[in-house]
């Protein structure tokens, strides 16, 4: 089997922490690859996890490379649930080249993505989303990406790519068609007016730092319950160096409220990819790195061990529906309950018509109002090709 040369087998060896005993580690629930293709022979594991060793296309933070390593040091002697069968470890991928190993990591996806598993990314740089999109693309046409970052990693002339301008290339190959795109926790100085308007005219959404710090951390749930891949910077939480390699910067994200994102982006039924990049191990800091992103890898199984199967997988004909009649439109806005979770839909127009997308009680209760959701907006302004600006 091919894929098998474009991985090297990771070390089954792991920090243990006080009170939990080597049988209870995660670690010892975990199906190791060890090199031999027989363990992609009657694949049957629901959750793979892959590292990206790679950062020679980083802007900065160049000794993340070596994170896949120390995160699962750390991952692997936190508390296991005792199922082997549902997390497997592939190792890490190869490559002696950039490219090659954009197009290593691509493969590899394709072949778990095709084999039905959602698959966690240890980075390495963020710019190693782009491969994982590419390999996401090949056989699913609407892609809805969730970024979490202090910045915006996007540059609109579309000169450069890096870790720190990636964004726009995935835009590119997208034809302008990502079925929907949010970055969650950027900082307001930290970004460009022409960021700001590149998304406002591509009907994207951001959702900064202080809309969801305390209670507004629930927000971060309904994107990231639609959405196909998540690719998390870890500098996007406090004490991290945001700006450059040199100064850490006092707001982010609280290291809690990273892992309830992760928890969410688990629980999402539409997920295929976790990604989490950017775990700087420079200095004596980069310990606490290394434990905060095993941490959010935890909780990111803790919710994907919790899924609720909800819609798609779910049929709409079992929640409880409502209709909301405004003056303006000749139909009204449907919204969907699943009363056992709380969770909320809503019908927004498309170009097929009308699809369903995520939503809270606040956005019914807007529309109770007589006002229309923002995301209702954005959907709605994307089909009619106007400026969400013009509102």
């Amino acid at each position: 089997m091919e894929i098998v040369h474009y991985l090297e087998p990771a070390e089954k060896v792991w920090d243990s922490v006080p009170g939990i005993r080597n049988n209870e580690c995660l670690g010892n629930f975990v199906n190791f690859f060890q090199g031999n293709e027989n363990w992609f022979r009657n694949f049957n594991i629901n959750l793979v996890i892959i590292g990206v060793p790679e950062d020679r296309n980083g802007f900065d933070n160049r000794c993340c490379s070596k994170s896949p390593y120390e995160i699962r040091k750390s991952l692997y002697g936190l508390n296991g649930w005792g199922n082997e069968s549902i997390i497997g470890d592939a190792g890490n991928i190869r490559g002696k080249g950039l490219n090659d190993r954009y197009q290593a990591l691509k493969e590899v996806m394709e072949w778990f993505l095709q084999n039905n598993a959602t698959v966690i990314v240890l980075g390495g740089t963020q710019d190693i989303t782009l491969p994982v999109y590419r390999a996401l693309s090949g056989f699913q046409k609407d892609i809805t990406m969730v970024i979490g970052d202090a910045m915006i990693d996007l540059d609109v002339t579309n000169q450069d790519f890096s870790s720190r301008s990636w964004i726009n290339k995935i835009f590119e190959e997208s034809g302008g068609a990502l079925g929907d795109l949010t970055v969650m926790a950027p900082q307001k100085y930290l970004i460009s007016l022409s960021q700001e308007n590149f998304f406002q005219e591509n009907y994207f959404e951001i959702l900064r730092l202080g809309e969801i710090r305390g209670p507004g951390i629930n927000k971060t749930e309904v994107p990231l319950r639609d959405c196909t891949i998540v690719s998390l910077d870890l500098r996007m939480c406090s004490g991290q160096y945001q700006i450059n390699d040199r100064i850490r910067s006092p707001h982010g994200v609280e290291h809690f409220e990273a892992c309830q994102i992760s928890r969410y982006a688990g629980l999402s039924d539409q997920l295929k990819v976790f990604g989490l990049f950017e775990a700087g191990i420079e200095d004596k800091n980069g310990l606490q790195n290394i434990a905060l992103a095993s941490q959010m890898v935890w909780y990111f199984i803790d919710g994907f061990l919790a899924r609720y199967k909800d819609f798609p997988i779910r049929k709409l004909e079992e929640y409880k529906y409502y209709v909301v009649h405004l003056e303006e439109f000749n139909e009204g806005l449907k919204f969907y309950q699943n009363q056992i979770n709380g969770r909320w839909w809503m019908e927004v127009p498309s170009e097929n018509g009308v699809r369903v997308v995520a939503c809270d009680i606040q956005d019914y209760r807007k529309a109770l109002r007589k006002e229309l959701p923002e995301k209702w907006w954005r959907f709605f302004l994307k089909c009619k090709g106007e400026k969400l600006g013009a509102l």
